[in-house]
């Protein structure tokens, strides 16, 4: 079964910044939803880089769609060849990690 966890966009920023923490991160989210939410501070309703929270296979990115921009461009770029439907399936690199981090054989 999976279990959901939030993490702040600054947790998933220093993630990325680390390859470790990236690749920890990862096998993370092979076996578990992940949802990434805008920082506190963001008052403003403007949006966060969502590139890294997806190539780290978060599933779940929340973006003030009120506020058109790059990121909402990128999100519209990712989800408009999945017919629409607004689920993309994660890549096989990412979905058959085993919990060791490794492909199954």
């Amino acid at each position: 079964y999976f279990e959901m966890r939030s993490f702040s966009e600054v947790k998933i920023e220093n993630a990325h910044k680390s390859h470790t923490r990236a690749f920890a991160l990862t096998q993370f989210t092979a076996h578990q939803l992940v949802r990434v939410y805008p920082k506190g501070g963001r008052v403003d309703s403007s949006n966060y880089e969502p590139t890294p929270a997806w190539l780290c296979g978060c599933q779940l990115v929340a973006l003030n769609v009120q506020t058109d921009g790059r990121p909402m461009s990128l999100n519209r770029g990712l989800f408009s060849g999945a017919a629409a439907c607004g689920y993309r399936l994660k890549p096989l690199s990412i979905s058959n990690l085993t919990p060791s981090g490794h492909a199954p054989p």
